[in-house]
């Protein structure tokens, strides 16, 4: 678990940008990466994240709003050692990643 959370500022538009282990992320990602993680090894359902993060999108559309936002998550973090994961009905955990 990240025991310290850092922020700065994006030079670019002043946006507040967060450090997740070592990564800049923006706030809605930050926020995301924060709760998967807190949900620890019992992770949280796309649905509950869905629900969340777009309440006023149609559950298919939101549902895949996260999951764009997961892949997008997953990139940043390609260079660490951790990543968030779901399987087929599965909720999302932040995981080690796997050795290629």
């Amino acid at each position: 678990m990240l025991k310290r959370r850092e922020q700065s500022v994006c030079p670019m538009c002043g946006q507040r940008m967060l450090i997740r282990h070592g990564v800049r992320l923006s706030p809605k990602l930050a926020d995301l990466f924060d709760m998967i993680e807190r949900c620890g090894k019992h992770g949280v359902q796309s649905e509950v994240l869905a629900s969340v993060f777009y309440p006023g999108k149609a559950t298919a559309a939101a549902q895949n709003c996260v999951r764009q936002n997961v892949h997008h998550l997953n990139a940043l973090l390609a260079e660490t050692e951790i990543e968030v994961r779901a399987s087929s009905q599965e909720p999302y955990r932040v995981l080690k990643r796997r050795k290629a």
